[in-house]
């Protein structure tokens, strides 16, 4: 699939006939995208660094964005920045 259409996806197949120990860091940086099934984020960026283990693929990753939301006291509208972080083992 197309990185544009889809900026959160990444092909690390390549990882698996890597030797152990070895990683790569992507960076993400979009201007906007919608995550079903309500939420639109701008100005998304981050970074993931991918791993080779010798349990699988460590995937480690930061993403920082903005998201707007409406003031539930006078109802204006504003952007909020939400951090997140996470790690994930995938086990082959």
């Amino acid at each position: 699939m197309n990185q544009k259409n889809h900026p959160l996806q990444l092909n690390v197949g390549f990882i698996v006939h890597q030797s152990i120990g070895f990683s790569r860091d992507f960076q993400f940086d979009t201007s906007h995208i919608h995550l079903p099934p309500d939420l639109d984020v701008q100005d998304l960026s981050g970074e993931v660094r991918v791993t080779r283990t010798t349990e699988g693929v460590l995937l480690q990753a930061e993403f920082q964005g903005d998201i707007p939301i409406e003031c539930s006291r006078c109802l204006d509208d504003f952007d909020i920045t939400v951090q997140t972080d996470f790690t994930e083992l995938y086990v082959f």
